[in-house]
């Protein structure tokens, strides 16, 4: 989770709602299906295949246990 400048959130009862006049980042990897992480060789650029990106606005929430968004309507 990335927060920009000026924003925030609220956790609560497994979920958080945004406050703010940027955006929450929520990267969700739970369905990578190939990441050279764990590969030797610290100077490989990163790769990632599968990656879930949320770009949350004022007024958005996230169900964290079902990784969802939900349309804010602020």
């Amino acid at each position: 989770v990335r927060l920009d400048e000026d924003t925030g959130i609220v956790v609560k009862e497994g979920s958080f709602q945004v406050f703010g006049s940027g955006a929450v980042y929520v990267a969700d990897g739970s369905a990578i299906s190939y990441t050279n992480v764990g590969e030797e060789g610290y100077d490989r650029t990163l790769c990632l295949f599968d990656v879930r990106l949320h770009v949350l606005a004022n007024g958005s929430s996230f169900h964290m246990l079902s990784r969802t968004p939900v349309r804010g309507t602020a």
